[in-house]
C-alpha cells in the first residue's frame, strides 16, 4: 500500500514543476508547442482539402479560380463574372498568385496550401504579440492555441482569399508596434493596404487613437513622439498606395447603394431563403446584433475557452492576482482595437458599402483579441489556482477540494479539446465538390 505522505509529495513536487514551467520555461519549448497546433490542424485540412480533385473551398469559386488565366489567358473569355473578380483583387493578392503560378503552379492547388503558411505567421506574430503584454512563455502558447482554434473552426484563413491576410499582416502590425519600431510598422501598413486593404483602416484608427491619453479622467494628446511618426508614416503610406485605386473608375461602375442593395434579392432574406450577400433584415435585432455581415455580435465560431477574455478586465484589477502586476501597460492595446473595431462598425453603417460590410471591422479584429486577452486570462487564473492547490496540498486536501480540483481539470481540458474536432472545424470550412472545375465559376 502507498504512503498517502509520500503521494502527497509527489504531487506537490509535480505542481511545482508544472508551476514553475508557466513561469520560467524557455519560450522555445512553448512557441514549438504553439507550432504544432497550427500543424495538427493543417494535417486535418489537408486530408479534406485535397481528397479529391474536384473539391474547392467555397469563396475560392469566386476569388481564385479566375487565377487560371495566368496559367491560360484564354480561359473563361467574357466571362463577366471572371472580369468583375480579377477586377477587384486587391494589387498584392493577385500579383502574389501571379508570381507564385508564373513558375507553373496552379493558383487552385496553392490556395490549398496557402492556409498552413498564413497559419504559421499568425501563430509567431500571435505568440510575440501576447509576450510583449505580459511576457511568460506560456501566455503565448495559450493565445496562439485559441486563435488556431478560432481560425480553423471558419472557413476565413482556409479560404486563401484576401481576407485570410488580414491575420498574419494584422499580428504583424501589432508585434511591432508594440515594440515601438517604425519601419516594420509601415511595411506592414503597406502589405495591408495591397492585400486586404480593409486592414489599413483599423490600423490606422489604432493609431490615432494612440495620439490620445486618458488620465485622472481626462483626455490629452500624449507626451511619445513615436507616437506621432508612426500616425503620420501610416496615413501617408496608405494614401500613397490607396488613393489610386479610389481615383481609378473601373468597368463596372461605383459601388452599389443602399437604395439599390434593399431591393437586390442576393442582399435580402426573402421567402424564407438568405441571398448570397445576406445583409438586410426587417427584424432590428438580427439586422444590428447577430447579422453575418451587418451585425455587430457576428463572430462566427471561436474556441470555447475564448470566453475567458471577458474575465481579463477583472482579473487586472483584482490584488489577489499576483501575476496581474506583470501585466505591461501594452495590453492597453487590446482596448484601442476594440474602440477602433467598433467605431468603425458603426461608421461603416453610416457610409454603408462605401467601406464595405460594417461587420468586417468587428469579426476579424475580435477574434484576434480575444484570443491574446484569453490567454492572458488564463495564465493570471492558472497561476493563482496552482498556488492555491500547493497551498492546500500542504494543508491538507480534501475529499471537496480534491472534487473541485478534478471538476475545474475535467472542464478546462474538455472545452481544450471540443475544437479539435473535425464535425466543428473540417465541416465548417465550406467545400464545395464540383465534377468540372470550368464551372468553378457559376
Amino acid at each position: 500500500m502507498s504512503n498517502p505522505l509520500i503521494s502527497k509529495s509527489k504531487i506537490t513536487r509535480f505542481l511545482l514543476i508544472l508551476h514553475q514551467n508557466l513561469i520560467n520555461r524557455s519560450w522555445i519549448f512553448w512557441l514549438g508547442l504553439s507550432i504544432a497546433v497550427v500543424l495538427i490542424y493543417g494535417i486535418e485540412y489537408l486530408k479534406a482539402a485535397f481528397e479529391t480533385n474536384y473539391i474547392i473551398q467555397d469563396d475560392a469559386r469566386q476569388h481564385i479560380f479566375w487565377m487560371r488565366r495566368f496559367l491560360d489567358s484564354e480561359l473563361f473569355p467574357e466571362d463577366l463574372i471572371a472580369d468583375y473578380f480579377q477586377s477587384v483583387a486587391p494589387w498584392g493578392y493577385k500579383t502574389f498568385y501571379w508570381l507564385i503560378t508564373s513558375l507553373g503552379i496552379d493558383p487552385i492547388f496553392l490556395g490549398k496550401l496557402l492556409p498552413i503558411f498564413l497559419g504559421l505567421i499568425s501563430t509567431i506574430y500571435c505568440f510575440g504579440v501576447s509576450l510583449q503584454i505580459l511576457p511568460i512563455p506560456a501566455v503565448g502558447f495559450f493565445s496562439s492555441l485559441i486563435l488556431n482554434q478560432t481560425l480553423w473552426m471558419e472557413d476565413d484563413l482556409v479560404s486563401a482569399t484576401p481576407r485570410a491576410f488580414f491575420y498574419p499582416l494584422f499580428l504583424a502590425f501589432l508585434y511591432y508596434l508594440l515594440r515601438g519600431v517604425l519601419f516594420p510598422v509601415l511595411v506592414a501598413i503597406a502589405l495591408q493596404a495591397v492585400f486586404y486593404p480593409h486592414t489599413v483602416l483599423l490600423s490606422l484608427t489604432i493609431l490615432t487613437i494612440r495620439l490620445f491619453d486618458y488620465h485622472q479622467k481626462r483626455l490629452k494628446f500624449t507626451s511619445i513622439k513615436l507616437n506621432y511618426w508612426l500616425w503620420l508614416g501610416g496615413i501617408i503610406t496608405a494614401a500613397i498606395i490607396l488613393l489610386p485605386y479610389k481615383l481609378t473608375a473601373t468597368e463596372f461602375g461605383p459601388i452599389i447603394t443602399t437604395t439599390a442593395a434593399k431591393i437586390q434579392p442576393i442582399f435580402n432574406y426573402a421567402d424564407g431563403r438568405y441571398g448570397r450577400a445576406f445583409f438586410f433584415h426587417n427584424n432590428p435585432l438580427v439586422f444590428w446584433l447577430t447579422g453575418p455581415r451587418s451585425g455587430i455580435l457576428f463572430l462566427g465560431l471561436f474556441s470555447p475557452i475564448a470566453i475567458a477574455s471577458l474575465l481579463l478586465p477583472f482579473l487586472l484589477k483584482k490584488e489577489k492576482f499576483p501575476l496581474a502586476k506583470q501585466v505591461s501597460e501594452k495590453v492597453g492595446i487590446l482596448t484601442q482595437i476594440f474602440i477602433a473595431s467598433v467605431g468603425l462598425f458603426f461608421l461603416a453603417h453610416i457610409f454603408l458599402f462605401q467601406l464595405h460590410f460594417p461587420n468586417r471591422y468587428i469579426y476579424h479584429s475580435m477574434r484576434v483579441m480575444m484570443a491574446i486577452a484569453a490567454g492572458i486570462a488564463l495564465i493570471i487564473w492558472l497561476d493563482n489556482y496552482l498556488k492555491q492547490i500547493i497551498s492546500q496540498l500542504e494543508n491538507g486536501f480534501n475529499f471537496s477540494h480534491k472534487i473541485f480540483l478534478g471538476c475545474t481539470t475535467l472542464l478546462l481540458v474538455t472545452l481544450s479539446i471540443i475544437p479539435f474536432s473535425p464535425d466543428l472545424t473540417i465541416d465548417n470550412q465550406s467545400y464545395i465538390f464540383r465534377p468540372i472545375f470550368s464551372n468553378l465559376g457559376g
